[in-house]
């Protein structure tokens, strides 16, 4: 990771082959160079992590209910990254470098029952966790890879998921609105209207601000199992509440028409985009030009991140050991196993999910839903 890096790819490719025609005589053998993909940094040193924890465990009920609860505080410093760099460094003037020291703390709880019923088998486990993050320390020639504008308004003191930029006050319904607000240019009816947060009367980058992280506030999981006789059935589901998403490369395809992929079908959600008739909504009106800059990242493309899925359900039965013995096998067992049952998403309020799965924000493509039977025989 400090030395330089150089790559040997001798074909001729007016881009990235190291390949060149001296001679000018063509051929297919062409003497070959070599390409820089990296720098060398001399000062890089080792990332290092430090970590404290002070832990509970507890039991009741002899020991039919118990858990755990653990808080951490967790220190990484001089993180390894490799920012971006300007085009007139040329190219392979990226090189790693140490970016940051990030502070973690958290507390996490784990709780868990077990007992009988009977012929009836109950075993409930459950975890919810917590954790935030600060960003301690930006060395100077990275702190713009971060999000803030790297002066008065740094990532310092805020989590390496923030989000950073304009605010969303609805949607331009007259000219008269337009002409009453901060100069925006492209500003239109029908169009997004950003908030001038300086009061200057003008709508620039000075006016972007923090949006929230991308860190939830809780995750949890639980898994509930029973057990009857022969039987067995269970089921896990997690989650995620308090958590906010990044949705512009989605959103700007769904909503903004001069946005969307040329020669692809367009999004539904169009069909509900602002005309005079039709103010009630919060998609813009549609246009093959952007001059309002409605790709700017800003609070249309915060959503929330919160859900609730139903992981995995899975069936199965065991064959009696009688029925077993006749037919000289150990272990006989059916398997029903369904994957990703059931989504629960914010779809109300101010910042509901307009994709199809938060757990795969940046894509048109949930995770699908899928059954598998599985025969397990031991002789």
């Amino acid at each position: 990771m400090y030395s330089p890096l150089y790559d040997l790819n001798s074909v001729w490719d007016w881009n990235w082959g190291t390949a060149y025609d001296f001679t000018g005589e063509g051929g297919s053998n062409l003497p070959s160079g070599f390409r820089r993909t990296q720098r060398d940094n001399p000062n890089l040193r080792w990332e290092t992590t430090t970590q404290h924890n002070l832990g509970l465990d507890f039991a009741f009920f002899a020991g039919k209910f118990g858990g755990s609860l653990d808080y951490y505080l967790k220190k990484t410093t001089d993180i390894l990254m490799k920012p971006g760099t300007v085009a007139t460094l040329g190219e392979g003037a990226q090189m790693w470098l140490n970016g940051a020291d990030i502070d973690n703390k958290g507390i996490e709880l784990t709780l868990n029952y077990a007992d009988n019923f009977g012929n009836v088998g109950l075993n409930i486990s459950g975890v919810v966790s917590h954790n935030k993050q600060r960003i301690l320390k930006v060395p100077d020639e990275v702190i713009n890879n971060f999000a803030g504008n790297g002066t008065d308004e740094n990532i310092l003191g805020r989590s390496r998921s923030s989000m950073y930029g304009y605010i969303v006050d609805g949607l331009f319904q007259s000219q008269a609105e337009v002409d009453a607000h901060a100069t925006q240019v492209g500003a239109a009816p029908g169009r997004i209207r950003f908030r001038d947060i300086n009061e200057d009367g003008k709508i620039d980058q000075e006016d972007r601000a923090w949006l929230g992280n991308q860190d939830p506030a809780a995750e949890y999981g639980v898994n509930v199992g029973v057990t009857w006789k022969n039987f067995d059935l269970a089921v896990f589901f997690n989650g995620l509440v308090g958590k906010k998403l990044n949705v512009q490369g989605w959103k700007s395809w769904t909503d903004i028409y001069a946005l969307s992929t040329s020669g692809e079908n367009y999004g539904t959600r169009l069909l509900d985009a602002w005309t005079p008739t039709n103010t009630h909504t919060t998609i813009p009106a549609i246009s093959i030009n952007n001059y309002n800059d409605e790709g700017r990242f800003s609070t249309y493309y915060v959503e929330s991140g919160s859900d609730m899925k139903i992981r995995n359900v899975e069936l199965g039965y065991t064959l009696p050991g009688t029925l077993l013995d006749r037919m000289n096998m150990k272990r006989v067992r059916l398997d029903l196993r369904a994957d990703n049952v059931l989504l629960l998403k914010k779809t109300w309020g101010d910042n509901p999910y307009t994709g199809l799965d938060p757990e795969t924000p940046g894509s048109g493509y949930p995770l699908p839903f899928s059954m598998t039977f599985a025969l397990n025989v031991s002789f």
